[in-house]
């Protein structure tokens, strides 16, 4: 007996219901690519699960409200999905389809992202979803795969269809858990290593190869970060870089032509999306290496990590002129999971950053500008949540920016912090908020004045404004919350006064990425 779905409980209605679907693999299902739409139809998944069609049909739901307000039809949908899932708690997993329905609530949600994705590793797991890619793998190497291209008909089916969800959770959750300090759960063990093959089986797929490529950035960016981690010697890291960015560099070619050539139809959309996570992986290891900075005096001493600035604010640029200007991927931000538009609103914050401070080698108005065109874009798009925090920045950034050109002088340096200890670094975000010994800022060195009486404020609005933004993990200590950002010239971003109230706590001014819906 069929179990019921939410057009049989009467939530939604069929023909919306199909329209939802066909908005959800119209774009969607590019960005955690988990599913085959020849055979995850809407008449099948309706037969399957239940559970899966629903996240399918709240994710487009969401994606149709654009940068308004949930819908009704969002609103129960999303009841609904979290009612399902809690029924996967204590008890066993239903097949791969619970699985893919967990990791579609967890990277279209923006609070419980972590938390789905996790039990969506441990449903994996408990199915063996884990030994589905060497199993596949030996499989091919032994010639006992089915040569059969049909995945309708292919005894190899339900086996790449794990492979693929297994790929499509270890990418999210290291991309999440980089955003958020944490250690990922899956590594790069062999149930990961050999994705590439995934390409060869005759059931692989045209979104395979995003996927694939995914993976094998993140493996690589993972070595880099774990050399970065303990290394303190400038000449070192600068050494690091630049092996890292050559081995980024050499996966982007690889993967460029691999899909200019085999996939020329849909070229534009991977072309872009390749382009621009390769850039982000350069502004996030550069972000790293920065971090020891103090002051921006500290820059100015040390020649190799003005170029590494410069090559960290010259990607952060790029990844904001693809998101505008390139018309494949611009569109496709419209069905983006919560961390693409998370990672491009870092990039925003970023770069004004450091215009504010380098505003001799950083274009202020055209930064300013680029920013101003991104929080347009998102006030279309399900992202409507980064525009205020960075419409605070940007009037922030242009008010610095008018009093330089006024001739308001401001001292050119920010004021020394003594390191944090690091018993103090820790996961616990009201820790952070408020810290034990709250670092005393010097008005007189400060880039950018500020009260001393409101400093626990500032240090606290740079871990609020950076943390969860997409940051590699080694940028926290020990998985731990971004501990350094205060004492480095990443942190210290002022707060202006209208972002606090009498009680000192913070109110609108805040880009604290919490995973909700």
């Amino acid at each position: 007996m069929r179990v019921r779905d939410v057009v049989d409980k009467g939530v939604i209605k069929e023909e919306e219901a199909r329209d939802l679907y066909r908005i959800y693999f119209s774009g969607c299902y590019r960005f955690l690519a988990v599913f085959n739409p020849d055979v995850d139809t809407f008449d099948s998944l309706r037969l399957r699960s239940p559970f899966v069609l629903c996240a399918i049909l709240m994710v487009a739901a969401r994606v149709r409200d654009g940068g308004g307000p949930p819908s009704r039809v969002h609103t129960e949908l999303f009841q609904e999905a979290s009612n399902l899932a809690r029924d996967t708690l204590f008890s066993q997993p239903q097949g791969v389809e619970c699985v893919q329905a967990m990791l579609l609530l967890a990277g279209w949600s923006s609070k419980t992202g972590w938390l789905a994705a996790g039990h969506g590793i441990r449903m994996g797991m408990e199915i063996g979803m884990h030994k589905a890619l060497p199993r596949l793998v030996a499989k091919m190497r032994a010639g006992r795969y089915d040569p059969n291209p049909d995945p309708k008909v292919s005894l190899d089916a339900p086996l790449v269809s794990q492979a693929r969800t297994w790929l499509g959770l270890f990418v999210f959750e290291l991309q999440i858990g980089r955003g958020t300090g944490r250690p990922a759960m899956i590594r790069g063990d062999k149930s990961i290593s050999e994705a590439r093959q995934l390409l060869t089986h005759p059931c692989s797929i045209l979104t395979d190869a995003r996927l694939v490529s995914t993976c094998e950035l993140l493996m690589i960016q993972t070595r880099i970060h774990e050399m970065l981690d303990d290394e303190r010697d400038y000449d070192k890291v600068v050494s690091i870089l630049r092996d890292g960015g050559r081995e980024i560099d050499d996966w982007h070619t690889e993967w460029d032509f691999m899909m200019s050539e085999k996939h020329p139809d849909a070229a534009g959309f991977f072309r872009s999306s390749a382009q621009i996570q390769r850039m982000y992986a350069v502004l996030f290891m550069h972000s790293i290496a920065l971090r020891e900075l103090r002051t921006v005096q500290d820059a100015k001493a040390h020649p190799q990590m003005h170029e590494v600035m410069m090559t960290a604010v010259h990607n952060a640029r790029g990844c904001i002129e693809i998101c505008l200007e390139a018309p494949e991927y611009r569109e496709g931000l419209r069905y983006a999971v919560t961390y693409t538009h998370t990672s491009a609103a870092f990039a925003a914050a970023f770069l004004l950053r450091f215009a504010r401070l380098f505003p001799q080698d950083v274009d202020i108005e055209d930064s300013i500008r680029m920013v101003e065109s991104l929080i347009r874009l998102f006030s279309e798009l399900p992202a409507a949540r980064f525009v205020f925090p960075l419409r605070q920045m940007v009037e922030f950034t242009r008010k610095r920016w008018e009093e330089l050109k006024a001739g308001i002088e401001l001292p050119s340096a920010l004021g020394r912090i003594p390191p944090t200890p690091p018993s103090q670094f820790t996961n616990d975000f009201q820790s952070i908020m408020n810290p034990p010994n709250p670092p005393v800022f010097d008005p007189g060195m400060s880039m950018f004045p500020v009260d001393p009486n409101s400093s626990t404020m500032e240090w606290a609005a740079a871990v609020n404004m950076l943390d969860g933004f997409g940051l590699p993990p080694s940028m926290s200590t020990n998985g731990g919350s971004l501990g350094w950002l205060p004492n480095s010239i990443l942190g210290d971003l002022a707060v202006p006064p209208s972002a606090t109230e009498g009680d000192g706590n913070m109110r609108d001014w805040s880009l604290q990425f919490a995973f909700d819906i």
